[in-house]
């Protein structure tokens, strides 16, 4: 995540963060028969053996099976969760929830989320289809036996189906492939959570001690709503799969099997472009101009229900204006019209299947045909298999755009040029890749791809649109743990994952102290000695971080401050974060690991540490409060000390922190799934899911893996049915004798 978008997602968290209804506790042992539903019901055996992590490991014998089963599973421990996501998929979450989804829901429907669902179910093979009814049939039988575990407003949603799978899926993604280049204009999509982001590195053999390729895969995302993760296993004949997946999505995203793995960073492609049009006339029934023609709005209009705070139904219509770019709707005066490359020119029906068709690929060859597919509309890609093979790829939908850089499709493009509407994608060859490189690894935490491996690649290569050129400094922090060692033994890359040193330190720090003990106030003088102490690190213990945490921030706010008043009207892009405008030396692509550093206005900057002195004095606290007596790692009513930091810091290991009611900073985003995994023989891996895999408090491994985060530990993967029988919790045989397609 950019500054601007860490800072837009804090002020946004806070209203939604308390939304969210607790399920109940995994049951005891028992056998199952499931209830009949409308859908479609081929007889299904599965077992699932949960835990005491809270994981499902799903044994079954053919896929429909395992598909059914991780519908119950997911339903059983996060079910209200699940329920509300669909509504929101449908474009019915007012109707539902009420008032504060009126937006979601209008901006669902301006994208044709719901008959895009419908149209795309509709679109799957016939055996995948049926995998899709049985993720649907597995989360309404589980629903229909437990209504107790469901309130009565997410009862209403049910049941669900196969169209509504796919269109929560294209929802999520389409969110996601919105945040560049079109978050303003499809803001109703985020329901007030900030974007995911991620740190991925996939290890050669020639670069880890052991030998093997090893694999590190930590997603970063709110720790609520749709980015919730969920943790699998699923045992086939012919495939052990483990990873996670986002609640509601049929198949895993990031994961490995007995010979491959791969996980994913959200990457800087731009596959949404905004287009200011020109009206025709004062009023919408005049059209919009285009290449000096005047074209008539395609009008659609559409009943949105919403449900009062007194139980009450409104319904009112809603109109949905389209020209040949795409949906319209209006921000800040202007009429603009929105163009999604997986919505327009290359939808993506099959993006479920290309998932689990990876997840049961066996080496690179069959992963990287599948991934060639194009259906997963962004994300960049990092792989490594059993073979040593390691891969990154900038993956996506690329428009094919007639000109311009980065910089220019990021803001609103003139809407009544033709030329300007693209209408054609780069196919798979054309992306930026990398394929066991010399150096022996690949990385990527966000940032453009071409820093994914040594030597980095050249930008001039490849389209100026295809990505910026900045590089984020949680990036060049990882960029740093990789050039400084020779090899990596797997304990290593689990100290790297877990480091919280800040690089924004090293950047400004020795500065920053010398323009205090020059400053003639002495509140600044007093925090020289405190900051010249400091380990430049985020860890539980460390004295002096917390005066550095804000002092940032009244850093970044105050210097934004004066350049907004400067440029009104401008929009921020990430390179003025690294730019002069803060550092004496503004980062510099020729030198992307040394720059920028030092302070470009240390008045300034002793200003912005006034405040922070000012503001730990007015709380009663030291100077040098330890970060995490402040900082807490709190889910579920559990509460820890907090390590780690904000990636905008330079900080490896995101966590970030908004102001809780007792004055304390509580965790609300950040690393939810981890797995350090070794293609050894037999696989090994260490995984971790910060906040637990269910959203009842009291359920198994919630409270002990918070735990861990806050020591900073993961715990073994369990993937033989002698491992999981060790730490068994429940087992639940799921049978179905019979039952009548529809």
């Amino acid at each position: 995540m950019s500054i601007k978008q860490q800072l837009l997602a804090l002020a946004l968290l806070t209203a939604f963060l308390l939304s969210l209804t607790a399920c109940q506790p995994i049951q005891p042992l028992h056998t199952v028969t499931p209830a009949a539903t409308d859908i479609a019901a081929p007889d299904l055996v599965s077992e699932i053996l949960w835990d005491t992590w809270g994981v499902p490991h799903i044994f079954v014998q053919e896929p429909a099976s395992a598909f059914y089963a991780l519908g119950w599973a997911q339903t059983q421990s996060r079910g209200e969760l699940l329920l509300r996501l669909y509504a929101q998929a449908r474009g019915r979450a007012g109707e539902f929830f009420g008032e504060e989804w009126r937006q979601s829901d209008q901006t669902t429907r301006l994208l044709g989320i719901p008959m895009l669902g419908e149209a795309w179910y509709q679109q799957q093979p016939a055996d995948f289809q049926r995998n899709l009814d049985a993720f649907a049939r597995g989360i309404n039988d589980y629903a229909a036996q437990h209504p107790d575990q469901i309130s009565t407003a997410a009862q209403a949603v049910l049941p669900v189906n196969g169209a509504d799978v796919v269109a929560h899926m294209t929802r999520v993604l389409a969110l996601w492939v919105s945040r560049n280049g079109c978050r303003e204009v499809t803001a109703g999509l985020y329901s007030n959570e900030g974007p995911p982001a991620s740190n991925g590195w996939a290890l050669g053999p020639a670069y880890t001690t052991s030998g093997n390729a090893m694999l590190l895969a930590t997603p970063h995302a709110p720790w609520f709503g749709f980015a919730t993760l969920y943790e699998a296993h699923i045992n086939l004949p012919t495939a052990n799969i483990y990873g996670a997946t986002f609640v509601g999505f049929p198949v895993l995203l990031i994961a490995f099997n007995d010979h491959l793995g791969w996980t994913s960073t959200a990457n800087t492609l731009d596959g949404c472009d905004t287009y200011l049009l020109t009206a025709a006339g004062a009023t919408p029934d005049a059209g919009y101009l285009l290449d000096g023609n005047v074209h008539a709005f395609d009008i659609f209009t559409q009943t949105l229900t919403i449900k009062g705070a007194d139980g009450q139904m409104t319904t009112e219509p809603f109109a949905i204006r389209r020209t040949v770019h795409g949906p319209v709707t209006e921000v800040n005066g202007q009429t603009i019209a929105v163009r999604i490359a997986m919505l327009e020119q290359l939808p993506i029906p099959g993006v479920a299947q290309q998932w689990w068709d990876i997840a049961n690929a066996q080496n690179l060859d069959e992963f990287e045909h599948i991934l060639a597919r194009l259906q997963l509309p962004m994300f960049t890609v990092i792989y490594a298999d059993a073979d040593g093979q390691i891969m990154a790829v900038s993956n996506g939908i690329v428009p094919v755009r007639p000109r311009g850089d980065a910089a220019f499709w990021m803001q609103p493009v003139p809407g009544d040029e033709t030329d300007l509407i693209w209408m054609e994608v780069h196919d798979y060859a054309a992306l930026p890749k990398v394929l066991n490189p010399a150096r022996g690894w690949v990385q990527n935490s966000n940032s453009a791809p071409w820093y994914m491996a040594q030597p980095f690649l050249d930008p001039d290569q490849f389209p100026a649109y295809m990505a910026p050129r900045t590089m984020l400094t949680r990036e060049q922090r990882g960029l740093q743990m990789l050039t400084a060692h020779a090899q990596m033994s797997m304990a290593d890359v689990i100290a790297a994952k877990d480091s919280t040193d800040s690089l924004v330190a090293e950047q400004v720090l020795d500065d920053l102290v010398a323009a205090a003990r020059a400053s003639a106030d002495e509140r600044v003088q007093a925090a020289a000695p405190v900051l010249a102490a400091w380990d430049r690190t985020f860890d539980a213990d460390s004295r002096g971080g917390l005066l550095f945490n804000l002092w940032y921030q009244n850093w970044m706010q105050q210097t934004l401050s004066q350049w907004m008043a400067a440029n009104p009207g401008q929009s921020i892009s990430d390179e003025i974060y690294v730019s002069d405008l803060f550092y004496a030396t503004p980062w510099d692509p020729q030198a992307p690991l040394t720059t920028p550093r030092g302070l470009a206005d240390p008045e300034l900057a002793t200003a912005a540490l006034r405040g922070a002195v000012e503001q730990l004095q007015q709380q009663g606290m030291a100077l040098d409060t330890p970060w995490g007596e402040v900082a807490r790692l709190r889910h579920g009513g559990y509460d820890f000390p907090g390590n780690g930091n904000a990636g905008s810091l330079g900080v490896f290991q995101v966590i970030e922190y908004m102001p809780a009611p007792d004055g304390r900073l509580q965790s609300i985003f950040g690393d939810t799934f981890v797995a350090v995994v070794e293609f050894s023989d037999p696989v090994q891996a260490q995984v971790l899911m910060t906040y637990g895999n269910a959203t009842d408090p009291t359920a198994p491994g919630v409270r002990e893996q918070l735990a861990l985060a806050a020591a900073k530990q993961l715990r073994p993967a369990l993937r033989t049915r002698a491992e999981i029988e060790a730490n068994l919790a429940m087992r639940e045989e799921l049978n179905r004798s019979s039952a009548t397609p529809n």
